[in-house]
């Protein structure tokens, strides 16, 4: 990163790089899982069959991206190699407890994360 916080053009390379590996990754297995009877059955009785990756690295986790406030609500993590994911997402579901973070759900079905209540303007709320 340079001084501004920013990636150099190498880093953010690597990034994007590294990331499509991940769901490249990701699409060969859900390719498989798609010609599993399990999935088809499912398709059958018209369950959900849904997938939605997030193949964060431990660092990228560790900077609290904000799909993490999704994933401490309605997330199902299906792999988590020695509890990592779910011990930050204690940890966060604690943090947001303790700063009193709420999930509002609007009329049309839509949502927005309140982070903290009692905000005040220029206030930097840090989760």
């Amino acid at each position: 990163m340079n001084k501004n916080n920013e990636y150099e053009p190498a880093e953010r390379l690597k990034n994007y790089y590294s990331l499509c590996v991940r769901f490249e990754i990701f699409n060969r297995i859900e390719k498989n899982l798609r010609a599993s009877d399990e999935y088809r059955k499912l398709k059958e009785n018209n369950l959900g069959t849904l997938i939605s990756p997030v193949p964060l690295t431990p660092s990228e986790i560790r900077k609290n991206p904000s799909i993490l406030l999704d994933i401490v609500t309605d997330g199902i993590i299906l792999y988590d190699a020695e509890d990592f994911i779910k011990n930050k997402l204690n940890d966060l579901k604690k943090r947001l407890e303790a700063i009193g973070s709420k999930k509002v759900f609007l009329g049309d079905g839509k949502y927005y994360w309140d982070l903290k209540l009692d905000y005040k303007f220029g206030e930097v709320v840090e989760i």
